[in-house]
């Protein structure tokens, strides 16, 4: 099946609830079973081509939106409630120093210098409640320090956290 083609199945013989069912589940956008009136015909393939313009639109957008998140020039990532970086777009990767596969999936808590600094960003991060300007020293992939800023919101889903949205900026020089 090609995504770009509708398919309206349109039949003569498979009528029952379970043919037009068992045609919808196998792929077709919409089915009409015999005697079909032309007003009907024509109003099911404008419906079909009206939802198509609208996913065409809608993954427009979700491209747009995908690409303005990953090129923002504001550090931005998702942290689940541990530390464990689970996604970081380029720019707080690169205000690092790092790579990709050096930065997400590890530990925030790998990159910093404070132990007590740590304890207070661990604190906050388990209470998965909105924070601002948390500061923290990072450690940058030279062992230079850069200090970030860091404020969080989490995202719940049916009443449980999936992960914090943190905005990181950086707030001073880099120290060695």
């Amino acid at each position: 099946r090609h995504p770009d083609v509708l398919v309206l199945h349109a039949t003569a013989t498979f009528v029952a609830a379970r043919d037009r069912a068992a045609g919808l589940e196998g792929g077709a956008d919409g089915y009409l079973a015999e005697p079909i009136e032309d007003a009907e015909l024509i109003a099911t393939v404008r419906a079909l081509l009206r939802l198509r313009r609208s996913e065409t639109a809608l993954l427009a957008h979700q491209r747009d939106l995908s690409d303005f998140v990953e090129n923002a020039p504001m550090g931005l990532c998702w942290l689940a409630r541990d530390g464990t970086i689970l996604w970081a777009n380029r720019a707080q990767i690169e205000m690092l120093g790092y790579e990709k596969d050096q930065f997400v999936c590890r530990s925030i808590f790998e990159f910093d210098k404070d132990a007590e600094i740590r304890e207070k960003f661990l604190g906050l991060l388990t209470t998965a409640a909105a924070f601002n300007g948390f500061e923290i020293d990072l450690r940058h992939q030279d062992d230079s320090f850069t200090g970030i800023q860091i404020s969080c919101n989490p995202l719940c889903r049916q009443g449980e956290l999936a992960h914090l949205r943190a905005v990181g900026c950086e707030h001073h020089e880099r120290e060695h």
